[in-house]
């Protein structure tokens, strides 16, 4: 669920989990804090823990966006009627 925007600022929320992609990527999961994640994005430590209970919490939302971009590229290959059912697998 994203986080409301208000008056044109900034989604906080979103700025929280493109962080946690670069500091999981250069740290690893298990070597960052929550901390890092929050001096990444330039927010309050406290902050993160408004939209997220844990950096679990966090991996698992980033983990369910990209399953969710997945399943999307899928069903939209699957509509395309012009393709037979191995092409459409091939695309996949």
């Amino acid at each position: 669920m994203a986080a409301p925007v208000r008056n044109g600022g900034v989604d906080k929320r979103r700025l929280i989990l493109d962080a946690a992609v670069t500091v999981f990527a250069r740290k690893g999961f298990h070597h960052c804090r929550v901390s890092d994640v929050a001096d990444e994005a330039g927010v309050a430590y406290g902050l993160v823990y408004h939209y997220f209970s844990s950096k679990e919490e966090i991996l698992n939302e980033l983990f369910l966006e990209r399953w969710q971009i997945m399943l999307d590229a899928i069903a939209a290959i699957d509509s395309r009627e012009s393709l037979a059912v191995r092409e459409k697998l091939y695309e996949v």
